[in-house]
């Protein structure tokens, strides 16, 4: 039953489809909480374990932040990266009542090998079966991992899985310090930026997932932002907010803007 519920936790994700890894994590979140509830009959549990992958998720997610995201291999930000993730392992473990150097160890090798399963399936977010295998080669690489420090296959993989989901992800903007951080998701080329939303609360735009697509006729310095919701390509939030842009220093309304020309 372990096994089969990590066959579970690696294939609901790809419900969502490849360029909905938003949903793809919180999918992750809910069926481990599902999963467990399964195989231990406590519902105690399975809301523990899911508060606990949910946290986990977020984690990794700061972690990817601060360090990048899946930088160049052997670099000082995939040091960094793999240190992250490997704290971030221990404590989850830890958390579940595993060791902590069984998942210090499934989050560090997940981190470890993330720039070359990048390079083995370079389009995750464009082709199914390139998540799929970059999901696989991580749980397994974090499953193995987790054996050999002593703790269970599942519960690294688990903690691989999330942290490639989280590495995913190409830019992350954090409204409240200003600051967008972004990656080229085909070099791993990454750039920080000072950058605000709006004139205040009204007019920021709203917290949430987007797309960074091209933005026909806006020149070389502006891109439409493109919600993940429930009618995407409409360029609105399901709220009504649209016309949301990252652009260039000028007015902002419902935008990300530069400060300067510098950023």
């Amino acid at each position: 039953m372990p096994i089969l519920g990590t066959i579970i936790l690696a294939a609901l994700p790809l419900l969502c489809g490849p360029a909905a890894l938003a949903c793809s994590a919180a999918v992750a979140v809910i069926s481990s909480a599902v999963v467990a509830g399964l195989t231990s009959g406590s519902l105690g549990l399975a809301l523990r374990t899911g508060a606990i992958a949910a946290v986990t998720a977020l984690a990794f997610n700061v972690v990817g932040g601060i360090t990048g995201h899946t930088p160049a291999f052997a670099s000082p930000a995939h040091a960094a990266n793999i240190a992250g993730h490997a704290a971030v392992g221990c404590l989850s473990s830890a958390a579940s009542g595993g060791s902590c150097g069984s998942g210090a160890a499934a989050g560090a090798v997940g981190s470890l090998g993330a720039p070359l399963i990048r390079d083995a399936f370079p389009n995750a977010q464009g082709d199914a079966g390139h998540f799929a295998g970059g999901l696989a080669s991580s749980a397994a690489l974090g499953g193995l991992a987790s054996v050999a420090g002593g703790g269970k296959f599942q519960n690294g993989a688990e903690t691989a899985a999330f942290g490639y989901l989280f590495n995913e992800f190409g830019a992350i903007y954090r409204r409240s310090a200003g600051e967008l951080s972004v990656r080229d998701l085909d070099t791993g080329e990454t750039a920080k930026g000072k950058l605000f939303s709006g004139t205040g609360p009204k007019n920021e735009v709203p917290l949430g997932v987007y797309d960074i697509l091209e933005r026909g006729g806006g020149g070389p310095e502006q891109f439409r932002l493109e919600p993940w919701d429930n009618a995407y390509g409409d360029d609105y939030t399901d709220t009504g907010t649209g016309l949301l842009r990252l652009h260039g220093p000028g007015r902002s309304f419902g935008c990300i803007t530069a400060c300067n020309l510098d950023n």
